[in-house]
């Protein structure tokens, strides 16, 4: 049963702190037992665990995201450019 979120890496526990609605935390509960049965886990990743790489991989793969982030990350390069005096051109 392929699901989307790829097997998660060796990591070092990290702890986050959020609330979610009784809705979204049953199916992240949900997803989480689905992963497991997925890939042979004798336990679920609880879900405070599984979220991070789910919110990774939506943002990974989220299009409008990357295209504006590199917008934006282009905006910053440009303003930091350094600028010939007197004619507000980039030197290069």
């Amino acid at each position: 049963m392929p699901i989307k979120l790829p097997k998660l890496p060796d990591r070092e526990p990290v702890k986050v702190t959020l609330s979610l609605s009784p809705h979204l935390h049953r199916a992240i509960a949900e997803y989480s037992e689905i992963y497991r049965e997925t890939y042979a886990e004798e336990a679920a990743e609880p879900v405070g665990e599984i979220i991070q790489y789910i919110v990774q991989d939506y943002l990974d793969h989220d299009k409008g995201f990357a295209r504006e982030r590199r917008k934006r990350a282009e905006a910053g390069a440009a303003r930091a450019m350094p600028r010939e005096a007197g004619n507000g051109h980039a030197k290069k």
